[in-house]
């Protein structure tokens, strides 16, 4: 067996998972972290597997022996912080357990390569959405779902993950002036391939292959109905997701996905499919702003205040640019929406570790108390 340099390999050099797990992503850094989470787990039974679904806390995972159905540990489930520290679709993880005897237990989470994460509706945490994608697609459709706002905030999401992010517009067929959408699209995102398809004509369907390489992992990430399912099944060659027709008030599709699901390609490559996101409130996102709003960035920091805010400040660049015609104003309008939404979300998470902090301290006080008063 040869690695990538052509050099012959030992198979005693060889982790005893790779043949086996490789398709799905596995490699030398994965089994290198598997090693040490064994190690600290000090449990030689344990094996890796990676996640094809979670519904309702239980995992479908793929492991060396084919796929099985999996929960969390009580230990993963005690010991983890928050939520977001559970497995989701695309994670890595040990298990132990015997296939074919009942549901096998997951133990722990390897490390993230990349994470996409978007503030969990109605809370302060971080809801992870899926894990160890190399690609992200974000999808909308050429007619009414069409928003620049929107992929803004999407391209937010996938800068901060890790990940790579590529526009893809779907239904090109039904726009009169496709052209045009990809313009816009070309205004808001900055360096990021832009693909206009249609499943029904095949047009720019051929570019996508690009980012399909074996043991590579594609998501597909946008609103409800822009045809992630129906792209899915073209590149499945099969209808494992169900879809629905276009309803002809919206041109929109309607939502029919309802979990977050690993597929294997015909060529070794992987898709995760995920159903439509009706909120996306960002969670982190600092150093992906300076990416998305590189052209608002670049203008900041020729304002002759360091702290300008680009509202009504004397010497405002920004301002300028704008007055000017060399920014749109709706480009600085949803740069200050992002920007004032992640500092407030920033804030909240420092009210909210403060307030666990003092809680952990009285808590503290108690059993010391307690303990001088026996």
């Amino acid at each position: 067996m040869c690695d990538k340099q052509g050099n012959s390999r030992n198979d005693a050099n060889i982790h005893p998972h790779e043949r086996d797990l490789g398709p799905l992503g596995w490699d030398a850094t994965w089994a290198e972290a598997f090693d040490h989470c064994a190690r600290q787990a000090r449990d030689a039974r344990v094996q890796p597997g990676r996640v094809i679904a979670v519904r309702r806390g239980l995992c479908d995972l793929a492991t060396a022996g084919g796929t099985c159905l999996a929960s969390f540990s009580g230990r993963l489930s005690h010991q983890t912080v928050s939520g977001a520290d559970l497995p989701v679709t695309g994670d890595w993880v040990a298990w132990r357990g015997q296939p074919g005897a009942g549901e096998l237990q997951i133990e722990s989470v390897l490390p993230r390569r990349t994470c996409l994460i978007r503030k969990a509706p109605g809370a302060v945490d971080g809801q992870p959405l899926v894990a160890n994608v190399d690609w992200v697609w974000l999808v909308s459709s050429m007619n009414r779902d069409w928003n620049p706002a929107r992929l803004e905030r999407y391209l937010t999401l996938v800068w901060e993950s890790g990940a790579r992010p590529v526009v893809v517009l779907t239904k090109a067929d039904l726009h009169p002036d496709p052209d045009e959408i990809v313009e816009q699209a070309e205004a808001v995102a900055f360096g990021t391939p832009i693909h206009p398809v249609s499943v029904m004509t095949g047009e720019g369907l051929d570019a996508l292959a690009a980012y399909l390489q074996p043991g590579k992992t594609v998501a597909l990430l946008g609103s409800s109905g822009v045809g992630k399912s129906t792209l899915t099944n073209h590149l499945l060659d099969a209808d494992r997701q169900a879809t629905l027709a276009v309803r002809a008030s919206d041109q929109r599709g309607r939502h029919t996905t309802t979990s977050r699901e690993l597929f294997r390609l015909p060529n070794g490559a992987m898709v995760i499919d995920t159903p439509g996101l009706r909120e996306l409130a960002l969670w982190q996102g600092d150093e992906a702003l300076e990416q998305v709003f590189a052209d608002v960035e670049d203008l900041a920091r020729r304002c002759r205040f360091r702290d300008c805010r680009h509202e009504s400040e004397p010497g405002c660049a920004v301002l300028d640019a704008v007055a000017g015609g060399e920014l749109a104003q709706r480009r600085l309008d949803s740069y200050r929406k992002v920007k004032k939404e992640l500092l407030r979300h920033e804030e909240l998470q420092t009210l909210q570790g403060r307030m666990a902090r003092k809680q952990r301290e009285k808590a503290l006080g108690k059993l010391i108390r307690d303990f001088s008063n026996r």
